[in-house]
């Protein structure tokens, strides 16, 4: 077996075996962790025309308080804005960190104190995206919000396409990325 292989093999056996720790961890953070992104949900659910009133955490869920204003349509009679509540189950896209620390860990060279913050920022912020998504997919999936909405095909496909790439993508391979990017050394020469 060619050294490179190796190398590559010998950090994925390492990964895997720092993966556990990691997750265990994440598991018993993850409340912590899971602030950041909800909070940072909630100005991007205000994009969308849902204007949230508050954001509560509590078990791995945070619960958006919020008011949709339907917007106003000429010579349409104006609908009532209506007080939800939606609740996202935040571990579901928050668990990325735990995959890049087991990758930095796995690595075995000294930690850049600068990478290591940037890619913890980059994984903890990131899930603010799989956040609002999901969100908004519980609130474009009740048919008695769809006239208090307005949101015609083209944006509850985006919110469909949104949704996808933030809980299928965006959770396992950011973090692959972000280590990936902080650590050129290990991908140079490599074809």
């Amino acid at each position: 077996m060619p050294a490179s292989r190796r190398e590559v093999l010998g950090l994925a056996l390492r990964a895997l075996g720092w993966l556990p720790l990691t997750l265990a961890a994440w598991y018993f953070a993850s409340a912590a962790l899971a602030w950041v992104p909800a909070k940072l949900a909630a100005p991007a659910l205000g994009l969308a025309g849902v204007e949230v009133r508050s954001v509560t955490l509590a078990d791995g869920v945070a619960a958006f308080g919020a008011r949709l204003v339907p917007p106003y349509r000429p010579g349409i009679a104006q609908v009532e804005s209506v007080a939800v509540d939606v609740d996202v189950k935040t571990r579901t896209f928050t668990f990325g960190i735990a995959l890049f620390v087991a990758l930095t860990l796995a690595t075995g060279r000294p930690w850049r104190a600068r990478a290591v913050a940037i890619g913890a920022a980059v994984t903890i912020a990131l899930p603010a995206w799989s956040i609002a998504f999901d969100a908004l997919r519980q609130l474009a999936s009740v048919a008695a919000l769809g006239p208090v909405l307005a949101w015609p095909p083209a944006v509850r496909e985006g919110i469909a396409f949104g949704y996808q790439l933030g809980s299928l993508l965006l959770p396992t391979l950011a973090p692959v990325i972000a280590w990936i990017a902080l650590n050129p050394r290990l991908t140079r020469g490599r074809a």
